[in-house]
C-alpha cells in the first residue's frame, strides 16, 4: 500500500500593495467577504432608505463632527453614494452610508484606539439630514 502524498498548505491569495500596506483596503475587502458569507447564509441584509441625492447629512463622534453629501452614482444598485466633504477624507466617495462612516472616523478612531467599528458602540452618532446654517 502507497503512502498518500502530503497536502501542501493552501496557497494564500497575493495581495496587492496597497492592501498590504493601508488597513482601509484590508477592511473594504473583509466587508465585501462578510456580505458575501451573510449572503450565502440566506439571510438578507437590512434595507435601508436613502436620502434624496444633494442632501447634506452630519454624522458625530464625541466633539467632532463630519459631513457629506448624497451624490448620484449609477455604479450602484441604490444608485447612491456619499461623497464626504469634511475631514481627512474629505472628497472620498463611498458607496454606503455605514462605509461613509468608517472613513470619515478613521484617524478619530486610530488616535483614540476606538477599533473598527463604525457603530454606536464606538460613540458614533450616525448619519442625520443636516438641518440649519450650522452643524
Amino acid at each position: 500500500m502507497e503512502a498518500e502524498p502530503a497536502l501542501a498548505p493552501p496557497a494564500q491569495a497575493a495581495q496587492p500593495d496597497s492592501a498590504r500596506t493601508s488597513r482601509g483596503a484590508y477592511e473594504r475587502q473583509r466587508t465585501r467577504e462578510s456580505k458575501v458569507s451573510t449572503t450565502c447564509l440566506g439571510a438578507e441584509r437590512t434595507k435601508h432608505e436613502w436620502w434624496p441625492i444633494g442632501t447634506e447629512v452630519v454624522g458625530q463622534i464625541g466633539r467632532e463632527f463630519f459631513t457629506a453629501e448624497v451624490v448620484e452614482n449609477r455604479a450602484v444598485k441604490s444608485g447612491r453614494s456619499l461623497k464626504l466633504t469634511s475631514g481627512p477624507a474629505q472628497g472620498r466617495i463611498c458607496i454606503t452610508p455605514t462605509r461613509a462612516a468608517l472613513e470619515a472616523t478613521e484617524d478619530y478612531r486610530q488616535a483614540r484606539n476606538l477599533g473598527r467599528g463604525g457603530g454606536v458602540t464606538n460613540g458614533w452618532t450616525f448619519w442625520q439630514p443636516r438641518t440649519g446654517a450650522t452643524l
